[in-house]
């Protein structure tokens, strides 16, 4: 894949966790998500609760943070505006076998690398 990106990495700029959690608090904003929708996207962990993260595999948590940090990047230079970001998230995909963007990234990292590699094309 293109952009440093390989199966099962995550991008390659050394972004402090701290701040990956402040931009996941404005993707959240900017894509319209709610709780269950955030839980889902980083499997069920929920940034502000120190004592959740603990119950977790950080390391996979981690990962999923910072791949949902680098497509909404993508996403934001692709689609451009919150709205656009919104709708695309939630409609259907033929591309996806008929599922919401949204709905394949909640299930697998690998779903977000092959996302972020395919708005790439698109860029």
């Amino acid at each position: 894949m293109s952009g440093g990106l390989q199966r099962g990495s995550v991008p390659t700029t050394a972004v402090p966790l701290t701040q990956i959690f402040v931009r996941l608090d404005a993707i959240a904003i900017r894509w319209g998500l709610d709780g269950d929708e955030r839980s889902a996207l980083l499997d069920g962990m929920v940034p502000s609760a120190v004592d959740a993260v603990q119950a977790y595999d950080a390391a996979a948590a981690e990962r999923r943070a910072r791949l949902l940090v680098e497509l909404d990047t993508v996403a934001a230079a692709v689609l451009i505006d919150g709205c656009r970001i919104r709708d695309w998230l939630r409609r259907p995909n033929t591309a996806l076998g008929g599922s919401a963007p949204l709905n394949v990234i909640a299930n697998s990292p690998d779903w977000m690398l092959w996302l972020i590699h395919s708005l790439r094309v698109a860029m």
